[in-house]
């Protein structure tokens, strides 16, 4: 369980927890979103695994991440307690409430979807339109079609060889899928990210999935940088993501960093 800084301002926000591990790439998602607005030290983050007993109990599907809210800490009551499931949920429960308090609080303007005021329905839809493409495109065929098959292998102690076979019609899947994303990738927009210049929910839902790819040896080939690059876009953008510091301050408990330790 990771717990708020004392120091920090957790008390004007409330009580806030994430139930979720951060090898969850849908947990890493909402609690960058958070690190982003400045909330890094107002949440506790139970590590509580998918169908655990404590996620049971907040979400009957068993599912990761669960937000939890109490808007008046210890004072709160049943009626007043926010409780949330599906990550589409929480990131416009953050935008709407945590975030929009985060950045009165700490006098930032941290937009991670475009508000309304300031953009256009295009811009907005285009954001949710990246969210959904990460969730059911990305995701699948990164972590369906290859990582999690290759970690049961492996927990299997099958070879290298047998691997490298099992994966090839998710590998070639993976491919046709990374070819669309890199031509859609700055359309119609042009800058560092996703959606323009600014970090966006669409960055931080693609990221954590293709994080897991270059952590195995098949995503070596597939997102190594340089001029030698299968998808140049794609993988100068995830070099930039991983200099956030949401990025950094997620990385302990991933995939990444346990394969790294091995």
């Amino acid at each position: 369980m990771t717990e708020p800084d004392p120091h920090g301002f957790s008390e004007d926000f409330g009580t806030i927890e994430i139930f979720g591990i951060p090898f969850s790439t849908f947990t890493r998602s909402i609690v960058m979103g958070l690190e982003e607005f400045g909330l890094g030290n107002c949440f506790i983050q139970h590590h509580t695994p998918p169908h655990s007993g404590e996620v049971r109990q907040r979400n009957p599907f068993g599912l990761l991440p669960v937000l939890v809210h109490r808007p008046n800490a210890i004072y709160s009551s049943s009626d007043d307690t926010v409780i949330l499931y599906e990550s589409n949920a929480i990131r416009r429960y953050i935008d709407e409430s945590l975030g929009l308090q985060a950045n009165q609080k700490f006098k930032h303007k941290v937009e991670l979807t475009p508000p309304a005021a300031k953009s256009t329905p295009m811009e907005r839809a285009r954001v949710d339109q990246w969210v959904s493409v990460a969730a059911t495109v990305i995701f699948p065929a990164v972590e369906l079609g290859v990582v999690k098959r290759r970690l049961a292998m492996e927990g299997n102690s099958a070879d290298d060889e047998s691997i490298t076979l099992a994966l090839d019609t998710g590998l070639e899947k993976l491919h046709d899928r990374l070819a669309i994303v890199e031509q859609m990738f700055n359309q119609p927009f042009s800058g560092d990210y996703i959606c323009g210049n600014n970090v966006s929910w669409a960055d931080l839902f693609a990221y954590p999935p293709l994080a897991d790819l270059r952590a195995i040896k098949e995503g070596e080939p597939i997102l190594r940088s340089g001029k030698d690059a299968l998808y140049p876009k794609l993988n100068a953008w995830m070099d930039r993501m991983e200099q956030r510091e949401s990025a950094k301050k997620t990385y302990p408990g991933t995939l990444a960093s346990q394969r790294k330790k091995n």
